[in-house]
């Protein structure tokens, strides 16, 4: 009688198995993190905008006041100079994209500061959420920005 080496079918196929699980539970876990990854990084843009924007005021650049106008049809955001959105000097527009489509937004829609002082006339929200999450934004009266 001959020893044989290797494997049997049955050991190939629970090895096999096990493996799939481990990917499986791997690919789950890492979808999620990555969800949250998107939603932190839009936050991150989101929030340095508003600070763009309220610098931009605070330090009267062209004499004007500066904003930032949340398009959330289109998925995009736009920091403006003028009074209001629809006043503004369109030539001078910044448009950034959203990063990712499955992030909801919702929330005040346009924020201007005021020039010389940076604040607004009433604290305003902006609701950034996923399936899983959501991170609301507030800028208060005088211009801070908190999440």
């Amino acid at each position: 009688m001959t020893k044989q080496s290797g494997f049997t079918l049955v050991e190939t196929i629970i090895t096999l198995g096990i493996i799939f699980i481990l990917i499986g539970l791997g690919m789950f876990f890492s979808f999620g993190f990555y969800e949250s990854y998107l939603l932190e990084t839009e936050k991150n843009v989101l929030a340095s905008l508003l600070r763009k924007a309220r610098a931009q005021s605070l330090n009267n650049l062209n004499r004007a006041k500066h904003g930032v106008y949340l398009d959330f049809p289109a998925g995009r955001y736009v920091v403006f100079e003028g009074s209001d959105y629809l006043s503004r000097d369109q030539a001078l527009d910044e448009v950034i994209f959203q990063g990712s489509k499955t992030i909801q937004l919702s929330g005040s829609q346009e924020l201007v500061f005021d020039q010389l002082t940076g604040n607004l006339p009433q604290d305003k929200e902006i609701f950034l959420a996923n399936k899983n999450q959501t991170i609301t934004i507030v800028v208060n009266q005088q211009g801070g920005i908190n999440y």
